[in-house]
């Protein structure tokens, strides 16, 4: 264990060169980097509302107001868990089941800030539909 701390000290003491400047570069373009993260969380919300709206059977969604992920409700699920290892086997997406996070075996962790979500959201679609 003390070899470890030693060489996680090593290794996490200070970031590395590049990554700094590459953390200076993010900081003087902020705004245009915020806008556009929030402009594709904007609209895959709509897509995931839209998506949600076809499932209410299945699925229950409380979008998310202030960040790009969300903890959606799944109906007729009883265990999660198994879902998410069952949905990455079939379909190679990976979901967070509530379980993880203590909070039962009905939710799953979602998040809406990627690029590809809503043709990863049409896999997952087809997928539960078939659920």
């Amino acid at each position: 264990m003390e070899q470890i701390s030693l060489q996680k000290d090593y290794t996490t003491i200070c970031g590395s060169a590049p990554s700094e400047l590459l953390a200076i570069i993010a900081l003087r373009n902020m705004q245009p980097i915020i806008a556009q993260q929030l402009d594709r969380v904007r609209k895959n919300v709509a897509v995931l509302e839209a998506f949600a709206s076809r499932h209410p059977e299945k699925i229950r969604v409380n979008s998310p107001m202030g960040g790009s992920i969300c903890f959606p409700r799944m109906l007729g699920v009883d265990d999660t868990y198994a879902f998410c290892e069952q949905l990455v086997a079939e379909t190679g997406i990976m979901m967070a089941p509530s379980r993880v996070f203590q909070y039962g075996d009905q939710h799953l962790r979602l998040g809406v800030g990627r690029e590809n979500f809503p043709p990863v959201l049409e896999l997952f679609e087809t997928y539960l539909e078939q659920y």
